[in-house]
């Protein structure tokens, strides 16, 4: 796994935020906060510049098939192992995307998408930022753990 970090930390609480400014662009998605204070953030550029469908969305192992579900409240507690940009998006979570009516495929539009992986007590949960585009606008997006940042685009 790209950029694996061992943190061995509690999540104390999940927040998604908007308008946080990095290099002056104004970006949106999940910080999370450790039990020692630490963030974890994953945050996508908030520009559109035409017609894209961009979010950034938990993917977790206990979803019920219920679109309305807490995925916060379920991380709430987490004991993290580690956190690491995915490889790609697990099986198990594919019904989850249709149910959400977001439409990436297992190991297709990987350009369209990238996700960080948090390893936990309570299994695997997906923090997935995605742009639906023709190709032309492209997003950045912006994680940061422990000592470690970097930028992707999609």
């Amino acid at each position: 796994m790209k950029s694996y970090r061992e943190i061995n930390q509690k999540i104390k609480s999940i927040e998604k935020v908007y308008r946080q400014k990095i290099k002056g662009n104004d970006y949106f998605g999940f910080v999370i906060t450790l039990d020692n204070n630490e963030n974890i953030k994953i945050l996508q550029e908030q520009t559109c510049l035409c017609c894209e469908e961009y979010d950034v969305i938990i993917l977790t192992p206990f979803y019920e098939d219920d679109p309305n579900i807490d995925e916060k409240k379920q991380m709430k507690g987490a004991y993290v192992n580690g956190v690491g940009w995915g490889k790609k998006i697990e099986e198990d979570f594919h019904n989850q995307l249709e149910l959400k009516k977001i439409n990436i495929k297992p190991n297709e539009n990987k350009e369209f998408y990238c996700h960080v992986d948090l390893i936990t007590d309570k299994g695997l949960f997906q923090i997935v930022c995605y742009n639906f585009h023709n190709g032309n606008y492209t997003h950045n997006v912006y994680v940061e753990w422990k000592d470690f940042t970097d930028l992707e685009h999609i």
